[in-house]
């Protein structure tokens, strides 16, 4: 029996690295991979981590070389988008994460996370990067004792209220 592409290709902590990495590669071939690896995940299972390379990426690519927005330049004379044909499910989602600079938010993220049946691992694993970025944000602005901190974000259930 074979198993569907987006069956093998499982989106975790390793592999996000990896494709992370891809993706904010200088190289056009290697971000072409990250965005074929991107569409090829099934999309409800891996939201977490999609919103997440979206965020963590988008620093590092040019508007014209985004493959989480679409349509953001109509001139001949700009390079095709690498995510041109880029799922619009995926499109979709990430701008209706971002603010109105088109930013993603951490909180719109979790937002639109919390109301899909995400997968614990997968929320685990997006609350730790949620938190890192945090304990960062907190040093910048002077907390230094944030150091000796081990920041961990933990959703509030009925057991824990």
């Amino acid at each position: 029996m074979t198993k569907s592409l987006d069956e093998v290709i499982i989106l975790n902590d390793s592999t996000y690295d990896r494709v992370l990495d891809m993706l904010c590669s200088p190289d056009r071939d290697n971000a072409q991979v990250a965005v074929s690896i991107i569409e090829a995940v099934d999309f409800e299972k891996n939201a977490p981590y999609i919103l997440l390379l979206a965020k963590e990426s988008e620093g590092n690519l040019t508007k014209n070389n985004n493959p989480f927005r679409t349509n953001l330049f109509a001139k001949e004379d700009v390079v095709e988008p690498i995510g041109s044909s880029f799922n619009s499910n995926i499109a979709n989602l990430v701008n209706s994460c971002s603010n109105d600079a088109g930013k993603l938010t951490y909180n719109k993220m979790y937002t639109e996370l919390s109301q899909k049946k995400t997968d614990a691992v997968a929320m685990t694993f997006f609350l730790d990067k949620f938190s890192e970025s945090l304990k960062t944000h907190l040093l910048q602005w002077g907390f230094d004792f944030v150091h000796t901190m081990n920041l961990k974000l933990i959703p509030k259930t009925e057991s824990n209220d």
